[in-house]
């Protein structure tokens, strides 16, 4: 009887152990680990490897707009954080929540602090959450904006942040903590990934398939950009990525489609968008005529790739200030 006393005992004390483990997931190690194995679309833009470029004056303009705003200003002082600084990546992807519109969520990784940053939060109206495998603060709403339509941010730890509808975000953390979250090995969203460069400064997929099929946008207004989305609304898959050097930003993106008089449509309204560009830049920005004229497009296999180099001139001008 003490036996089966102490052999009961000992399974006691390790269940109480094992109780707060399975309560709370540890936090995942990298922003990739938890977009949710359905996403719709995925991308990553490294702040680091812009941060070192002569792009990062016009790049980063907007990260200065809301340093100098006052509420905002005040809000990255009390977390202790310096988006400049303290960020190196962002981890972006659209999910569909139970058939919904797709939602968005980005997971920031760099060097945080969470409880700073949770209390920055609370005393702008931010009310934490517990009933989810990981805890997350809902934000406020705006003006306008419905409670359920409110944003939501959870700060897993020292080196993430994942933020973005709360909708998105509870799915986020509900798969992982299933452990069903990152992309699988194979998959469409997987193998598109294969056909971009992850260590690009920036690069993205999106299953425009599947989200045209959740997402039905009306049509827009003649002209060129209303061609330009019709013919994107056609493709399977587009891809996207970028990379800085000093004198220029590489980009290339690729839509891709089963049949033949689709990417034909693509290719020839591609060149007719940059036409259009070529004549506004003339009046507008002549030293860009030249950079434009050089911008390719052509047909890759199940494809079509516009790619070119955008010079750093482009991002100086846009960081200057106007007067």
């Amino acid at each position: 009887m003490k036996r089966f006393q102490l052999s009961a005992l000992a399974l006691a004390a390790v269940l109480a152990a094992a109780i707060p483990a399975l309560a709370s997931a540890p936090a995942p190690a990298a922003g990739l680990d938890l977009i949710p194995s359905d996403a719709l679309a995925v991308g990553q833009v490294r702040f680091d490897r812009l941060k070192t470029s002569a792009a990062s004056a016009g790049l980063f303009h907007e990260a200065d707009a809301v340093s100098a705003d006052g509420n905002a200003s005040r809000f990255l002082k009390d977390a202790g954080l310096d988006p400049k600084h303290d960020v190196d990546s962002a981890v972006f992807c659209l999910t569909s929540v139970a058939g919904k519109d797709p939602a968005p969520l980005v997971v920031f990784e760099g060097r945080f602090h969470p409880d700073a940053l949770a209390a920055a939060s609370v005393t702008r109206g931010a009310v934490r959450i517990d009933a989810a495998p990981l805890p997350y603060y809902r934000l406020p709403a705006r003006a306008g904006e419905h409670a359920h339509e409110a944003g939501a941010v959870a700060f897993l730890s020292p080196t993430l942040v994942v933020a973005g509808s709360e909708p998105a975000l509870l799915h986020a953390l509900d798969v992982y903590a299933a452990g069903t979250a990152g992309l699988p090995a194979k998959g469409f969203v997987s193998d598109a990934v294969g056909r971009v460069d992850t260590h690009s400064a920036v690069w993205a997929v999106v299953d425009t398939a599947r989200l045209q099929q959740l997402h039905r946008s009306a049509p827009s207004a003649d002209g060129t950009a209303a061609q330009l989305a019709a013919t994107l609304r056609s493709l399977s898959l587009l891809t996207f990525q970028a990379n800085v050097s000093e004198s220029a930003v590489s980009v290339s993106a690729s839509g891709f489609a089963p049949d033949e008089e689709t990417r034909q449509n693509l290719e020839d309204v591609l060149r007719g968008v940059l036409a259009a560009w070529r004549m506004s830049a003339q009046s507008k920005n002549p030293e860009l005529v030249s950079a434009i004229r050089k911008i390719r497009v052509a047909q890759t296999g199940d494809g079509v790739t516009i790619s070119g180099d955008l010079p750093m001139e482009t991002f100086r001008q846009k960081a200057a200030p106007s007067r």
